[in-house]
């Protein structure tokens, strides 16, 4: 009743269902068909339709038994069963286990495994001449007993197959030995194993026969023994093995490539081997191959490399031993002997060949005529001939030349690039690479000094090249000289890291081996050189010994930085190597202490005196002369600068002076003869600047014409002389010839 004591009068109830069914269970297994063998992995899951309490247990036939499972969910469960070795061969698993109210299960649902227990089985037979490979539908074994009677798995033995004829008799075909397809041992468990095997004299290599095992000796892993009757170990050996139409007892060469043609004893062309040496007589391609193919020379000595084995060549023998030859040696030291062996066929003949003229033959001695030089070539090649009433041999012998070291002196060069503009060309002061000569270099056997170039980054940009001697002396001979291969464009770099600074290393070397004294530089390491330059510097330098002192300042020529110029303070004041006494700041040819401009603007045109003078490039006049009548021919110069006012001298023909500022100057009005023009600048000394020209004027040949009349072919003929074409105006119509007699037809009336 409520709190006012109204009875409750309704029938609504709720019904609760004790759950007191156990679980149902479904189990499957990870092997398709519940055959089992040894070593067999089988996963069991026992799926349930409701969640578990705790962990099922399995149980297997003697295998084991309530042993927990694995939870997959709380509803699924499994068990991996390794199978091993038994006696059994049924096995049957079931499982136990409570729902989560306690309710056991209670059903019977269980798997049966059954063990194999069917014998391996041969499933194809490859045969060859030398083995035979037999392929099994499982892994094989055989078994081994130990000493105290415990038994294994193995592979199986090569006598534990038989190879049999058709009526089941041992056909004597031997089996020797077994492996791997990849000739590895056997270990067990192989499904394909290679016998090797020895087929005796009169098998018939055409009949079937038939490869089992001996009785009760291949096993599966299960020891399911392998029987002795198989339906697929049919083995046929092909009596022509290469199909070439030469049966194998014939054939010689039963493995001749496919297509080839064959002679009687089934060997193509290029598998000949007349004498049984394992060399063919010719390859493939129809060359030769046996270089002695008659007599039997496995080896195929040929000393002379003639082609011809040692064996069948009657061509003399003969041997060189030469000696390393330091380049210093004396001429007429021996730098090879040559021994020959003795023969039936006559007294042997023995000269050489040598391009280089630096060896001849004294004897059977090689001797040294010439000197040797490692620098120039390393090892030279003697070709030596023996000659003798059958044959000649001919054999090259090198002979190796030992280096004696030369001293040597390495310096770095930096060549950086200006750009040209109207003022600066690359041979501004005239004096081109030479600006950086330097005259106290003189009579120090420049001819023993080499140089190449060993290094730095732009290396491969740079050339060393020799100008032509200036007379026949050597001490005369003109000094290398650092150039470009290609002249450099400073718009457009081509150094290594396109700064227009590029970067070469030059060896100075003393070309006599062994000496002491040293190459020693005198020029400039760092300059300056306008684009488009080529040659940029004599590569200038003497010879000293350690502690001479050219200069007599105190210190070696090899440490002075100005060797040929005396300056004890060593003073160098913008760090580059070479001393203010004989340095050229500005690169303008005039070295420091004459120099009264130092800082000259780069590549311009300087006086004794190092200051810049006034310069125009050539380029800035043209001469042109027109020759026409006499009196009448005339002399035009065009100045590109217009700015300067120019003087003219003319001297010649006529004598006269102009002055003139413009473009275009002319001399009008002129007779043949010779003119000579000198151009000097308004303010300028004209021993600073001049230019000058000769002009050569021819006056033209007079014009001459004489005229006669054909009057009755009204023809008028004209000769004519003094020019190269002539135009001919005859009423109002020109017509221009070339010819000295031109004709004319007259027409009638009046003609002009």
């Amino acid at each position: 009743s409520d709190l006012l004591g109204n009875l409750y009068s309704g029938s609504d109830s709720l019904t609760f269902t004790i759950d007191n069914l156990g679980p149902s269970v479904v189990l499957s297994s990870s092997d398709v068909d519940n055959v089992v063998s040894i070593n067999d992995q089988v996963t069991i899951t026992a799926s349930f339709n409701e969640d578990m309490k705790s962990s099922p247990v399995i149980s297997i036939t003697s295998v084991t038994t309530n042993t927990v499972m694995t939870a997959t969910s709380s509803s699924t469960w499994t068990y991996l069963w390794t199978v091993s070795s038994t006696t059994n061969t049924s096995f049957s698993a079931t499982v136990s286990g409570l729902d989560l109210l306690g309710n056991i299960y209670a059903g019977t649902e269980s798997i049966t495994f059954i063990k194999d227990q069917i014998a391996p089985e041969i499933i194809s037979v490859t045969t060859t001449m030398e083995y035979i490979d037999v392929a099994f539908n499982e892994g094989i074994y055989g078994i081994s007993t130990s000493d105290n009677g415990n038994t294994s798995l193995t592979g199986v033995a090569s006598n534990d197959f038989i190879i049999k004829d058709g009526d089941g008799v041992n056909s004597q075909i031997t089996i020797t030995s077994n492996s791997k397809t990849d000739n590895n041992n056997l270990s067990g468990g192989e499904t394909t194993v290679r016998f090797y095997i020895t087929i005796p004299p009169g098998v018939v290599l055409g009949n079937q026969y038939f490869i089992t095992a001996t009785s009760s000796s291949v096993f599966d892993i299960d020891i399911n023994p392998m029987s002795i009757n198989q339906a697929n170990n049919i083995i046929v050996f092909d009596n022509d093995t290469d199909n070439d139409g030469v049966i194998n007892e014939v054939d010689i060469c039963p493995y001749t490539p496919a297509g080839e043609t064959v002679n009687d004893t089934g060997c193509a062309i290029f598998e000949v081997d007349t004498d049984r040496d394992g060399i063919t007589n010719l390859n493939k391609d129809g060359s030769k191959n046996d270089n002695c193919p008659l007599i039997f020379n496995p080896i195929q000595e040929d000393w002379d490399n003639d082609a011809l084995g040692d064996l069948c060549d009657p061509d003399p023998v003969f041997n060189v031993v030469t000696v390393d030859t330091q380049e210093s040696v004396e001429i007429g030291t021996v730098v090879a002997s040559i021994t020959v062996e003795e023969s039936n066929n006559g007294e042997v003949a023995l000269s050489i060949q040598d391009e280089s003229g630096l060896f001849v033959l004294e004897g059977n001695n090689i001797i040294l005529a010439g000197e040797l030089d490692f620098e120039t070539l390393q090892s030279h090649t003697v070709t030596v001939t023996a000659v003798n009433e059958i044959g000649t041999s001919i054999l090259g012998v090198e002979i190796k030349v030992i280096d004696v070291p030369n001293t040597a002196y390495e310096a770095s060069f930096f060549v950086s690039v200006f750009k040209v503009d109207g003022k600066t060309r690359s041979d501004i002061t005239t004096k081109g690479y030479k600006r950086f000569h330097n005259p106290y270099n003189r009579g120090v056997g420049k001819w023993k000094i080499r140089k190449k170039i060993t290094g730095g980054a732009d290396a491969k940009l740079f050339v060393i090249k020799v100008p032509p001697p200036v007379s026949k002396r050597s001490d005369e001979e003109p000094e290398e000289y650092l150039a470009f291969i290609d002249p450099p464009s400073f718009d457009n770099p081509m150094d290594h890291n396109k700064d227009n600074v590029y970067e070469v290393d030059v060896e100075y070397f003393n070309t006599e081996d062994g000496a002491p004294e040293i190459a020693v530089p005198i020029t400039q390491f760092q300059l300056q050189v306008a684009e488009g330059t080529e040659t940029i510097l004599e590569l200038q330098s003497r010879l000293a010994l350690p502690n001479d002192d050219s200069d007599g300042d105190g210190i070696p020529d090899v440490d002075d930085n100005s060797p040929l110029i005396s300056n004890p303070d060593q003073i160098d004041l913008d760090g580059d190597g070479i001393g203010d006494v004989s340095d050229d700041f500005d690169q303008d040819g005039v070295w420091n202490p004459s120099d009264g401009c130092p800082e000259t603007p780069l590549g311009r045109r300087v006086g004794p005196d190092g200051c810049e003078i006034f310069y125009l490039l050539p380029e800035n006049f043209k001469l042109y002369k027109t020759e026409k009548c006499p009196g009448k021919n005339s002399i035009t110069i065009k100045f590109d600068n217009v700015l300067p006012v120019y003087n003219i001298d003319i001297t010649g023909a006529i004598i006269e002076q102009q002055t003139y500022q413009g473009s275009n100057w002319n001399l009008n009005d002129l007779s043949g003869g010779t003119y000579k023009l000198c151009v000097t600048v308004e303010g300028v000394k004209s021993s600073e600047f001049e230019r000058c020209f000769e002009v050569n004027i021819n006056d033209a040949v007079p014009l001459t014409v004489f005229a006669s009349k054909n009057q009755d072919q009204e023809l008028v003929t004209f000769q004519l002389s003094g020019g190269d074409v002539y135009d001919i105006v005859h009423n109002g119509i020109t017509t221009q010839s070339a010819r000295s007699s031109q004709s004319v037809q007259l027409k009638k009336g009046l003609n002009t």
